[in-house]
């Protein structure tokens, strides 16, 4: 993976994620809440100097009232869509070992639609690797969970699979929806 792209996109990335988050009036210690991150993680978030994967961006959108797709589309325009000023704050989440099994469930998920994608299109590990730019060796840690996912990195794996971050996005979230119901279904006929 280009280093000069990898950073230009990871400089855009926090930008992004610093905007939206003044442009709601929320602090750091707001998201680290709804998070379930710590404050100092999520200010090295918005300085660049720690990778947020896409389980930890998800809960990040949410913090910020916004839609995995939403917040992909501005990422992959390169800046903030002007939006309302949503003033009805999220109740706060307990975190500790709720942000965990959330997070634990919702990795599985996402990996499960990774896979499919890539196998969707008939490509092979060492192919996307290649289309990547990264070895097939990370590619494999990757898809099997071995390896967390930046965003930019998801960027990059997109790209290889021919689809947009905010295409791939929907997809997830149809996903995380659907897991839901069934829960809520489940939970109802019992």
């Amino acid at each position: 993976m280009n280093k000069a792209w990898y950073e230009k996109n990871k400089k855009n990335l926090c930008d992004i994620l610093r905007i939206e988050r003044c442009q709601q009036l929320l602090s750091q210690e707001d998201i680290a809440r709804r998070t379930g991150l710590r404050q100092d993680v999520v200010c090295k978030i918005e300085t660049g100097k720690r990778r947020i994967d896409i389980i930890e961006m998800i809960a990040y959108s949410e913090a910020l009232n916004l839609s995995l797709p939403e917040l992909a589309e501005d990422i992959e325009k390169g800046f903030v869509t002007k939006r309302p000023l949503v003033l009805p704050r999220m109740k706060a989440k307990t975190i500790d070992e709720n942000f965990k099994v959330l997070y634990n469930r919702r990795k599985k998920h996402f990996l499960d639609v990774l896979k499919k994608e890539r196998t969707f299109q008939s490509l092979s590990m060492e192919e996307l690797a290649l289309r990547m730019g990264v070895s097939v060796k990370v590619a494999e840690r990757m898809e099997m969970g071995e390896r967390r996912i930046d965003v930019i990195e998801m960027i990059a794996y997109c790209k290889a699979l021919n689809i947009t971050l905010t295409k791939f996005a929907e997809k997830i979230t149809s996903r995380f929806f659907a897991v839901q119901l069934l829960a809520y279904q489940r939970k109802r006929s019992r």
